[in-house]
């Protein structure tokens, strides 16, 4: 199936549930679930520590002309969550697991009444919690990126440079006036120096995005029962999916839906 299951939650229900039921091979067409960062991200968890939250953010140069890649929401393409965001989902549950709950809400520009800029925070079970905003109102396409805010330090997931970054001390950029008033005090009160650990790229490597040929490896894998298979199968593009239709609700009803 391409993603996501249905463009309507009543659809998405039934058809997980018959695929469960008749044991039926159902995968998803989720070429970003087999982004090569995967495992890059996983050794750097264990340089810096467990990670306990992470942001996604996206910045596009305004409203698409093409009705297939509007962010919108449509009725033939199921918009940004279903027809967009379902692939970061899909990311973000690779990396940490289950989802529970999640808030969604959109920003409206004042003159023309249409969305701007949508967030999108959901809550996992290993008690992370992960950010994803998107901004379709900009002078120019930034881009997107994923950050990673681990015990010691970050993790920068860069999608234009295609780059994983494990950075320590992230935000001691330069001799800032916090920093300095903490010289200060160090001096006067504790007679030494504050020790000032500059902000440092200790690895930094390159990934590639997943394609329609990782997808149709991992059918071959199945059919043929090899090892190896990394099949995006109907829990995964269930729970994306439901995930979507949450979003929506969420916006609806202005509360917490849990997944």
């Amino acid at each position: 199936l391409e993603k996501p299951l249905s463009l309507n939650s009543r659809d998405s229900e039934l058809i997980f549930l018959e695929c469960k039921k008749n044991k039926l091979i159902c995968g998803a067409g989720l070429n970003r679930h087999y982004d090569t960062f995967f495992p890059i991200v996983e050794k750097y968890i264990e340089i810096l520590g467990k990670c306990f939250h992470a942001e996604y953010k996206g910045y596009h140069k305004g409203e698409k002309t093409d009705p297939a890649f509007s962010l919108k929401r449509t009725e033939e393409t199921g918009g940004l969550f279903l027809g967009g965001l379902v692939h970061k989902f899909d990311q973000a549950n690779k990396l940490f697991g289950q989802p529970i709950s999640l808030m969604a809400t959109e920003l409206n520009s004042t003159i023309e009444n249409v969305v701007i800029a949508t967030n999108v925070l959901v809550k996992y079970e290993n008690k992370v919690s992960f950010n994803f905003s998107v901004r379709n109102d900009c002078k120019y396409n930034f881009g997107e990126f994923i950050t990673l805010y681990c015990k010691d330090g970050i993790i920068e997931i860069n999608f234009n440079i295609q780059t994983v970054s494990a950075i320590l001390n992230p935000l001691n950029d330069k001799y800032s006036r916090a920093i300095l008033s903490r010289f200060k005090y160090d001096l006067l009160h504790k007679k030494k120096l504050l020790k000032f650990n500059r902000k440092k790229v200790i690895f930094s490597e390159t990934f590639w995005p997943g394609g329609q040929k990782n997808i149709l490896e991992n059918f071959s894998r199945v059919f043929f029962g090899q090892n190896g298979i990394d099949l995006v199968d109907i829990n995964d593009n269930y729970i994306s999916t439901k995930m979507a239709f949450a979003c929506l609700e969420s916006i609806k009803q202005k509360i917490w839906i849990t997944i």
